[in-house]
């Protein structure tokens, strides 16, 4: 039986092998603050997940990724922004200062246009923004 990562709770993380109620608990935290997960691999951005683990289970999992949450760029605050894991602070004031000055984004070219995320980080935000 596969886990929606997504979707899952506590008690549904622990029934895959190596998982225990701390990673389980440190999934979910993480899948909070990102929004959701958009790929398998996110799972081993999470603080205490193993590769051997991550191998074991990896085929057990299953990812609905139209239920991210998604950041309207043109309305949050920079206090807003930076809690998420993929933006630091400095980033977030960034991002509203240049909002700010020369208004909102339409796509993510114009995001882009800020030029502070390398292209691997631009590939993982976009997941996590709307415009």
């Amino acid at each position: 039986k596969s886990v929606d990562i997504n979707r899952a709770d506590s008690f549904e993380l622990q029934s895959l092998k190596g998982i225990g109620s701390v990673i389980a608990k440190r999934i979910i935290k993480y899948r909070d603050a990102l929004g959701g997960f958009y790929d398998l691999l996110q799972l081993e951005e999470v603080y205490g997940m193993n590769s051997q683990t991550f191998m074991e289970i990896n085929h057990l999992i299953k990812i609905d990724d139209s239920i991210i949450n998604k950041i309207d760029i043109n309305a949050v605050d920079d206090v807003t922004l930076e809690r998420h894991p993929y933006i630091t602070k400095k980033q977030a004031s960034i991002i509203v200062k240049y909002r700010n000055n020369h208004g909102g984004f339409k796509c993510l070219e114009d995001f882009a246009k800020v030029k502070i995320f390398s292209t691997s980080e631009l590939e993982k935000i976009r997941h996590y923004i709307k415009f």
